[in-house]
C-alpha cells in the first residue's frame, strides 16, 4: 500500500489542468459530454483510483452509478465493472452508453442511417398532434416550433427501434433525451426543472432541436468509435463481459439483495448523494416524459434529495441510509480490497450541531471503520470552475474529499 499512496500523493486532484493523453491509450470518458445530469464527479477521479488501487481483471463497483462515470473508466481499464442505481433515467442512459461499445456495429453507418431517417421534417406540418401519454407534459417547455420539432423527433424516436434497429434506437436515445434539457426555454438549470418551474410565456425562445440532435447524434459516434477502437488494439474483453452480462442495475443498492456479489468486489468507487443537495430524479423530468414513465416510486427511494431539505428527518433518514450501504460493501467488498467514498467537504456551519451536514458525513464515515475499513487516507480538493449561480447554501460547494478505506475484515 505505501507505493500506491506514494502515487496517491502524487496527483493533482484538483485536475485543473489540460490533460494530454496518448492516441493508444484508453481516455477517460466524460459521460456528462453526452447527457446532462447533476452533479457528476469528474472522470479522472474514478479514472485514476481504478488505476491505482485495482489490477486488469478485478472487479469495481458503483452502489451509486448514475450515468456510468466509474462504470465507463473501469471498463476501458480492462476491468469488470457494475453499476448500480435508483434512478431509471440514469440506468437507461447508461445502458444506451454500454450498447454503443459493441464492436458488431458499425457506428458512422449507424450515423448515416440516423441523420437520414430524421431529414424529412416539414416546417408546416404538425408533429404535436400524434404526442401521448407522458410525452404530453413536455408542451410547455419549449417555444411553438422547437416544440414541434421535438414532437417529430418523439415520433422518430418511438419507432425507431422497430424502423432501423437496436444500435440506432440506443444512440437515438441518448441525444433526444439530451436536447430535451438544452433545447428548453427554461435556462436556469435542473433545480428548476425539478422543481417544475416552467418557462415564462414571454421567456420562450426558438431553438433549432433537431440540429442540436444531429451535432449530439455526430459527437457521440466520432468519440465512441475512438474509445473502441482502443480497446480492441489493448485486446481486452472485460468492457464486453460487463456489458453483455446486464452489469448495469436498476436497483436500490441501499434495498437490495446482494449475496452474488459477497466478497467478489476489489475495488469500489462511488460518490453517494450529498445531504439535501441534489434531486437526480426530477431533475430528470423531461426525459421521465419522453420514457412515459412516472418517477414516484424513484422519488421515494432517493436518500438525501433536495426537496426534503425543510424535514427535520431526512438528514437522519440519510446516515440510516448510509450505514444500511456501508454495511452492505463490508459483506462484499473482498479482504484487502478497498473503498473510495467522495463526499462533501463542508465548512463549519454556524449552526454546527450534531445534526448538522458536517456531522452526519463524520458519522457516515465512523461507521466505516466500525465495520472494518482502515482509512489509508483523506483527500482534500476543491472544485474548480465550478458554477454558483446563487447563494443558496445547499448549492455552493466548494469542496470536497477523497475517503480511501481498505477492508480489513471479511464478515461484520
Amino acid at each position: 500500500m505505501n507505493d500506491k499512496i506514494d502515487l496517491l500523493d502524487n496527483i493533482n486532484w484538483n485536475f485543473d489542468f489540460k490533460n494530454e493523453y496518448l492516441y493508444d491509450r484508453a481516455q477517460p470518458i466524460n459521460c456528462r459530454k453526452y447527457f446532462s445530469y447533476p452533479a457528476t464527479f469528474i472522470p479522472e477521479i474514478p479514472y485514476t483510483l481504478i488505476e491505482i488501487l485495482s489490477e486488469p481483471g478485478e472487479c469495481i463497483l458503483d452502489p451509486f452509478g448514475g450515468i456510468g462515470t466509474t462504470f465507463f473508466q473501469a471498463v476501458i481499464q480492462d476491468r469488470e465493472a457494475y453499476s448500480i442505481d435508483n434512478n431509471l433515467v440514469a440506468s437507461e442512459i447508461n445502458r444506451s452508453m454500454a450498447f454503443i461499445f459493441n464492436s458488431f456495429y458499425e457506428l458512422d453507418k449507424v450515423q448515416e442511417k440516423i441523420l437520414k431517417f430524421c431529414a424529412d421534417y416539414k416546417e408546416n406540418n404538425d408533429y404535436t398532434k400524434d404526442i401521448s401519454g407522458e410525452q404530453i407534459q413536455l408542451r410547455e417547455w419549449y417555444a411553438e416550433e422547437t416544440y414541434n420539432q421535438i414532437a417529430y423527433l418523439i415520433s422518430k424516436y418511438n419507432v425507431t427501434r422497430e424502423k432501423l434497429g437496436e444500435i440506432e434506437y440506443h444512440i437515438f436515445k441518448i441525444c433526444l433525451a439530451d436536447i430535451l434539457t438544452t433545447a428548453s426555454s427554461q435556462n436556469g438549470g435542473w433545480a428548476y426543472i425539478a422543481d417544475n418551474v416552467k418557462p415564462k410565456k414571454d421567456k420562450l425562445k426558438e431553438k433549432k432541436a433537431i440540429e442540436r440532435f444531429n451535432f449530439c447524434v455526430k459527437r457521440i459516434v466520432e468519440d465512441f468509435l475512438k474509445y473502441r477502437e482502443v480497446l480492441q488494439k489493448k485486446g481486452g474483453n472485460l468492457y464486453l463481459k460487463s456489458i453483455q452480462d446486464n452489469h448495469i442495475l436498476n436497483q436500490n443498492f441501499v434495498q437490495m439483495e446482494v449475496s452474488d456479489l459477497k466478497g467478489k468486489v476489489d475495488l469500489v468507487v462511488t460518490s453517494p448523494p450529498y445531504p439535501k443537495m441534489i434531486d437526480y430524479v426530477k431533475s430528470q423530468r423531461l426525459v421521465y416524459y419522453l420514457l412515459d414513465k412516472e418517477f414516484k416510486q424513484n422519488l421515494e427511494e432517493e436518500i438525501g434529495a433536495r426537496y426534503k431539505r425543510t424535514k427535520r428527518d431526512t438528514l437522519d433518514q440519510y446516515l440510516a441510509a448510509m450505514k444500511e450501504c456501508n454495511s452492505k460493501l463490508a459483506n462484499i467488498i473482498k479482504d484487502g480490497g478497498y473503498l473510495c467514498y467522495i463526499l462533501p467537504d463542508y465548512p463549519v456551519e454556524s449552526d454546527d450541531t450534531k445534526d448538522s451536514r458536517r456531522q452526519i458525513i463524520e458519522k457516515v464515515v465512523e461507521d466505516c471503520k466500525q465495520k472494518g475499513f482502515h482509512e489509508e487516507k483523506e483527500i482534500h480538493r476543491y472544485i474548480p470552475g465550478t458554477k454558483r449561480s446563487n447563494n443558496m447554501k445547499w448549492a455552493s460547494l466548494k469542496n470536497e474529499k477523497i475517503w480511501i478505506f481498505k477492508r480489513v475484515k471479511h464478515e461484520i
